[in-house]
């Protein structure tokens, strides 16, 4: 009598399920690596866009001398405008005598950018704006235009978002730009 064997091995399935729980285990370890990667990226973009806006503004000529002294990013004719249109990030320089010049600095929907001022933190949604101008005459920043009290924006978060709360308290992979107002200085910080 022959028997006919078909089907799977208690054996067989016991390695074939060891083998895919650890595929997914690797693939979701690099999940976080890829979003911890996009938050880094982000952060790098952006301390570069405001050294590089921060060097053309202390640079250029300024064409009126009191709008180099004043204490107004509206007012000024050189600052910098963080957006967010469909979930990415852009930065926008805005120079006199120099075309508008708009770079992406996020490539991912799940990465969040928000800013502290008076210690009250603010997501930029969509729609929305930041705006960091420069003392052209010493460097420093610029009083943040909505603050009633000119306070100084203190930091800029960026982080990944998954859940899509909107809480700075709730980014993974955290990572901030810490301005010092009076002196211009950036920091970049890991927390």
């Amino acid at each position: 009598m022959k028997h006919d064997q078909r089907g799977f091995s208690l054996v067989e399935l016991i390695v074939a399920v060891a083998i895919i729980s650890i595929l997914i285990g690797v693939g979701v370890r690099n999940l976080g690596v890829v979003q911890k990667y996009r938050v880094r990226e982000c952060q790098d973009k952006l301390i570069n866009a405001i050294q590089a806006h921060k060097i053309d503004a202390l640079s250029k000529s300024v064409s009126n001398n009191s709008a180099a002294q004043s204490s107004d990013v509206t007012s000024m004719d050189a600052y910098l405008e963080i957006s967010r249109d469909n979930g990415f990030y852009y930065v926008t320089s805005y120079m006199p005598g120099t075309n508008r010049s708009t770079t992406k600095i996020s490539k991912s929907k799940g990465v969040k950018i928000s800013y502290t001022v008076g210690g009250s933190a603010t997501e930029i949604a969509d729609g929305t704006s930041l705006y960091i101008g420069f003392n052209r005459a010493t460097g420093a920043f610029l009083p943040y235009t909505n603050s009633p009290s000119k306070e100084y924006i203190e930091e800029i978060a960026v982080g990944y978002d998954g859940s899509n709360s909107g809480s700075v308290s709730n980014y993974a992979y955290g990572r901030f730009v810490k301005l010092q107002g009076q002196t211009g200085k950036i920091l970049r910080i890991t927390k």
